[in-house]
């Protein structure tokens, strides 16, 4: 399965743009990546329930929780794009 955009949103006080895709299906993984201006890179994956494995920088980024919890709510269909 290739990865499947589901939607993105824009985190102001991180200045970057999420996008969010799912991976694979069953079991459900997704992929957050992050593009500031100037490169697009992972942020982390997660299976929705988990802790995300957070990629590089963003291992100790102060947004973590609240990127974590937009992405979730897009891969739950809860919410399309901010």
């Amino acid at each position: 399965m290739d990865d499947q955009y589901i939607g993105e949103f824009f985190d102001e006080a991180a200045a970057v743009v999420f996008s969010v895709f799912r991976v694979t299906s069953e079991p459900d993984l997704y992929k957050v990546t992050g593009y500031d201006g100037r490169n697009a890179t992972v942020v982390c994956t997660f299976h929705p329930g988990s802790e995300p494995e957070w990629i590089g920088r963003w291992q100790r980024h102060k947004r973590r929780g609240a990127i974590t919890e937009t992405a979730t709510r897009i891969a739950r269909g809860e919410q399309r794009r901010t």
